[in-house]
């Protein structure tokens, strides 16, 4: 038996390997247009790579969200320009409904009559003025928000929710309030209080320090 080996061969075939090893990673990064593919490219910066695709992901939303905030903006800004000229127009009837030295019955009824119509075009305007499927200017909206804590609830506000009364709320109490106690395992008297106590308190991640010397 003859054991033949062809060092030369075998060196080309390893140096054609690696030369095909990085043909394929290069056509790999040009097809993907990205430098970092896979961890074998570097792992720290296929993180980073990763870390900042996330960004711009999260900030492409950000400006998403941005251009959806104006153009609602606009929607109701468009109404309210609207419905502002429309006011106009029904001070301006008004003002002249009033000087009755020189309108006739029939004028004041046409002066009414336009601002009825007026009226039911602002009407209309609140009804229809719509974003997304949501109503911006007929109060449906209302007033949202949230709370922490276990004891708070949020009462949301409506258009037709009344003002507060004079004589205010009333409040059902469920709990008389009791004082905050605290005790500890050390004695606190004259002597100790006399020769310097310093005294620390934690409640709910708060600290409190009090030195009597």
């Amino acid at each position: 038996m003859k054991i033949r080996q062809n060092p030369s061969a075998l060196n080309t075939l390893r140096h054609a390997s690696n030369h095909f090893s990085k043909v394929k990673g290069g056509i790999a990064r040009l097809s993907s247009g990205v430098k970092i593919n896979t961890g074998a490219d570097g792992p720290a910066s296929l993180i980073a790579s990763e870390r900042l695709r996330g960004n711009i992901v999260g900030l492409k939303q950000v400006y998403n969200n941005v251009s959806s905030s104006v153009s609602l903006m606009q929607t109701a800004e468009g109404a309210l320009n609207e419905v502002s000229d429309l006011l106009i127009k029904i001070k301006q009837l008004t003002i002249h409904a009033m000087n009755e030295a020189t309108n006739s019955s029939d004028m004041l009824t046409a002066d009414q009559a336009e601002i009825e119509d007026l009226l039911g075009t602002i009407d209309r305007i609140s009804q229809n003025t719509e974003f997304g499927g949501k109503r911006l200017l007929d109060g449906s909206m209302g007033a949202h928000g949230t709370t922490v804590g276990d004891s708070l609830r949020f009462v949301s506000a409506e258009a037709t929710t009344s003002a507060t009364p004079e004589q205010g709320w009333k409040v059902d109490i469920h709990q008389i309030a009791t004082r905050a106690r605290k005790s500890g395992t050390v004695v606190i008297d004259v002597n100790n209080i006399r020769n310097g106590l310093q005294i620390l308190l934690n409640e709910g991640g708060r600290s409190i320090s009090l030195n009597t010397s």
